[in-house]
């Protein structure tokens, strides 16, 4: 949400641009930057092309569900940015819970017969320990699982990922850690 709405402010110098930077937009656009090769054009068609750029990525970040559904080795999965407000039905659920959702979520239980797999919330937060950034398994309700290795806000993050055909973890260490 903090992307598009910086996209479609048009400038990324705007309220909308730093609350995007500061929560780790400045390394998509880093990214980005060198996606569009900036000293290849000249401004005018820099700014054409970056226009046109904002307008896709705005029109693909509005084309994609809040979450997933899907079924492997017969379990089901939620695949959900942040969370679900365990209030509701995960129908009427808002775009804006699916993707700010944090200890109220994980704290309760979530669905019946599936399992949510969220990041958002850095998982050394849920395991209360700011060097565990492995995924957390919920040991209550056995009911979510946590993968946000904290890349975005950590200097000694990981990325975690989980194949669920398996359930086998792998980890990719922050570089140089």
């Amino acid at each position: 949400l903090m992307m598009r709405d910086a996209f479609k402010a048009g400038d990324l110098n705007t309220s909308q641009g730093r609350l995007w930077f500061q929560n780790g937009g400045n390394k998509t656009c880093t990214s980005y930057h060198q996606y569009l090769q900036k000293k290849a054009f000249d401004e005018y068609e820099y700014s054409i092309l970056k226009a046109a750029f904002y307008k896709m990525m705005i029109e693909y970040v509005d084309s994609c569900p809040s979450f997933i559904e899907i079924n492997c080795n017969n379990q089901d999965y939620v695949l959900i940015h942040a969370g679900i407000n365990p209030e509701k039905d995960l129908y009427q659920q808002t775009e804006e819970e699916c993707a700010w959702m944090r200890e109220y979520f994980f704290m309760s239980k979530g669905l019946d017969n599936k399992i949510i797999i969220f990041g958002h919330t850095p998982t050394c937060y849920i395991h209360h320990d700011s060097s565990c950034f492995d995924i957390w398994y919920d040991p209550i309700y056995k009911d979510k699982i946590g993968i946000d290795g904290g890349l975005g806000p950590f200097d000694n993050g990981q990325l975690n990922c989980l194949c669920l055909n398996t359930m086998e973890v792998f980890v990719i260490k922050k570089e140089g850690k």
